[in-house]
């Protein structure tokens, strides 16, 4: 099963420091410490709101000092139980796909998945799998995308990261701050599609004869869109 230990690498390689952007909604509920004269709501990633609304579960002070010294190990924690559980991950089969949906949380909440998984399930339902269609990532779509994903090998796996990779690029352009962010949203979201790509490569390697020749040319061809986005 995936790993949410696997994916903090790249999201603290794209979250590293304090944020005061006043056009992020987080900025609504900020600390009293100044950056660019803006007030700091975020840190890592984590927004002050978050930090604050976890504390008496996770067991941290709900305080600006607090949060301003915010470990890592304290930061793992949020983000395992407030964002990779959010979406079950350690029960979906797929790495590369509980990270992609992993992200899409941790960028919009779990009211951003509605519209993604309502593609992915639409998809699964086309391909003969019996799951309501209704855009909740509960365990009946969890269980379904375990199953393609097996019976699909790494040719299915990747169908549906792609699927849900382009549904999430789609989405974020049709946020409001788009014109403000699209280009960092997308670097990110290109970074992690070259690491799945990667992950999948090694899976390929593993099975170099049957399925994993088919497997061989969708990689070579997501490497061969990837660069074509990077290029954009």
């Amino acid at each position: 099963m995936a790993d949410y230990r696997i994916l903090i690498p790249h999201v603290m390689k794209w979250e590293g420091g304090y944020s005061s952007d006043p056009n992020d909604t987080a900025s609504s509920f900020a600390t009293n410490k100044l950056l660019k004269g803006n007030p700091i709501h975020t840190y890592k990633g984590i927004t002050f709101q978050t930090w604050v609304n976890t504390a008496k579960e996770l067991g941290h002070a709900p305080t600006e000092e607090a949060f301003l010294k915010m470990t890592d190990a304290q930061w793992g924690k949020i983000m395992k139980k407030f964002y990779w559980d959010a979406v079950y991950g350690d029960k979906i089969k797929s790495q590369p796909i509980a990270e992609i949906l992993t992200e899409i949380v941790w960028g919009s909440g779990k009211g951003g998945l509605k519209t993604n998984v309502i593609k992915l399930q639409k998809f699964l339902s086309s391909q003969g799998y019996s799951l309501d269609i209704d855009g909740v990532l509960g365990m009946q779509t969890v269980n379904t995308i375990n199953k393609y994903v097996t019976e699909k090998g790494s040719i299915g796996e990747k169908t549906l990261y792609d699927i849900i990779w382009q549904s999430r690029a789609d989405q974020l352009k049709t946020y409001s701050t788009a014109w403000k962010h699209l280009s960092g949203w997308m670097n990110r979201m290109n970074d992690h599609y070259k690491s799945a790509l990667s992950r999948l490569t090694e899976l390929i390697k593993q099975n170099p004869t049957g399925t994993g020749l088919v497997s061989v040319f969708l990689v070579l061809g997501g490497l061969f869109f990837l660069t074509k986005k990077l290029k954009k």
